[in-house]
């Protein structure tokens, strides 16, 4: 059974520079000799994806599927099906974007059930120090909630221009990387 990654993009642009160094992780995870690969993107801004309403008996308490009717049921069930996550995010003063942080707050009623999946983490920003790091850290405290295992370092871009990224070669080779890293790590849990 082949090893299945998902890159979630947190951006709101078109072929923003997150969704190019996430998809490039994607391409890294696809490559490795030997090993077979599905992957699959996830565009959070194609997607319609309410506010959690902080209703925690039903979801998180209750140990029943979240009311909300938009978008979020299928995701969450595609969240339990893949065994590792390429996570991307743009900054916006300083942290992760709003729309990376709805996603990830509404996984509250799959709290518990992400335990030992894989992630990968990659933030995006216009100048060199412009939250890239916090970003990352508000995602790493995610995936430790949900207790989940984490790759040991995270793809951290500056990059102010639309599509910028995509000269810069060693940011995509470091994508690259990451998504072999994450394969990597789940072949040897699956063993």
């Amino acid at each position: 059974m082949p090893t299945t990654i998902l890159g979630i993009v947190g951006s709101p642009r078109k072929n923003s520079n997150t969704e190019i160094l996430v998809k490039e992780a994607l391409v890294g995870a696809r490559n490795i000799p030997g090993v077979s690969v599905d992957t699959k993107l996830l565009l959070l801004r194609k997607k319609n994806i309410q506010l959690c309403k902080g209703c925690n008996d039903i979801c998180y308490f209750g140990d029943k599927p979240c009311p909300i009717k938009d978008d979020m049921g299928k995701i969450l069930d595609e969240l339990l099906r893949v065994d590792g996550y390429i996570l991307g995010t743009p900054t916006y003063f300083g942290g992760m974007s709003g729309l990376m942080r709805a996603f990830m707050d509404r996984t509250v009623s799959i709290f518990g059930k992400l335990k030992y999946k894989v992630a990968g983490i990659i933030s995006v920003g216009g100048g060199e120090f412009d939250g890239q790091e916090l970003a990352a850290q508000s995602i790493r405290v995610f995936c430790l909630n949900h207790s989940m295992i984490q790759n040991c370092w995270h793809v951290s871009a500056t990059a102010a221009k639309p599509g910028e990224v995509i000269r810069q070669a060693a940011k995509l080779a470091e994508a690259r990387k990451l998504g072999q890293n994450i394969v990597r790590l789940v072949e040897k849990i699956k063993k």
